[in-house]
């Protein structure tokens, strides 16, 4: 599934579970770069959403004055 289809708490959880991995003491190289890769892909997609849903509030306040 796209991290667009998916709902805001399953990226967070997926973005929580790869910061845990990243925690563990030995890690292989070519997995931290993929896991890294997913992880600045999930932050995007986040950081998408908070920016739009923030769009929304500021338009339903305004909207509402």
């Amino acid at each position: 599934m796209s991290e667009s289809k998916k709902k805001f708490s399953e990226l967070v959880s997926e973005l929580e579970e790869i910061v845990g991995w990243f925690s563990k003491e030995a890690v292989d190289l070519d997995e931290t770069v993929k896991k890294y890769e997913s992880g600045t892909k999930l932050i995007a997609e986040i950081e998408k959403r908070i920016a739009a849903a923030e769009k929304t509030i500021t338009e339903v306040k305004v909207k509402n004055k």
